[in-house]
């Protein structure tokens, strides 16, 4: 059974070293590295096939080269424990106490 995807990502492969920390750090296998090889000789990493892709972003905060992009659908709440977006503390208006 496949579990509908929370995103998808983009791998630019002029940008890839094939180093393959995004395959080692992907929760759902979405990544991997080529069978073959490119024009600089190197097996860079490509997305798999479906839609698996829980947009965690730890894909994107372990590559090197920026070589990926994070696109999570409309809506979608981010994963817990994900290294996207962060909540920020809430700020109100400061009240003073009145000197007596």
């Amino acid at each position: 059974m496949t579990s509908k995807g929370r995103g998808r990502i983009r791998i630019d492969a002029e940008r890839c070293k094939g180093c393959g920390l995004c395959v080692a750090v992907c929760p759902k296998g979405q990544v991997r590295l080529a069978s073959g090889v490119d024009g600089r000789g190197i097996r860079v990493a490509e997305v798999g096939e479906g839609e698996r892709c829980s947009a965690c972003g730890s894909c994107f905060a372990v590559c090197p080269d920026v070589a990926i992009t994070v696109y999570r659908n409309v809506g979608t709440p981010p994963v817990a424990g994900s290294p996207g977006r962060r909540k920020s503390p809430k700020r109100g208006p400061r009240h003073r106490k009145q000197a007596a």
